[in-house]
């Protein structure tokens, strides 16, 4: 599903990028956007903070349409030095 998010993402760029109108390239994203009902997408998070020590951890997160998002982290802990 990421892979076809991005590309839905690419596509919006390239067939809109003649217009000039912002509206119309906006009104573009958003509804191709809308067709995406739901994807997960497995992210690592790294924090470089040179004052942090953050071991690096791995979540998933899950969209639904129309706004609902939930995360889900195994463990994510803050070392402060």
């Amino acid at each position: 599903m990421k892979k076809l998010f991005l590309l839905l993402i690419l596509f919006c760029g390239i067939s809109s990028a003649q217009s000039k109108d912002p509206n119309a390239i906006l009104d573009n994203v958003k509804k191709n956007f809308n067709k995406v009902q739901d994807y997960e997408v497995n992210v690592k998070i790294k924090v470089d903070v040179a004052f942090l020590k953050v071991p690096g951890t791995e979540a998933k997160i899950y969209y639904k349409q129309p706004n609902k998002i939930q995360r889900r982290i195994e463990f994510f802990s803050l070392i402060s030095t």
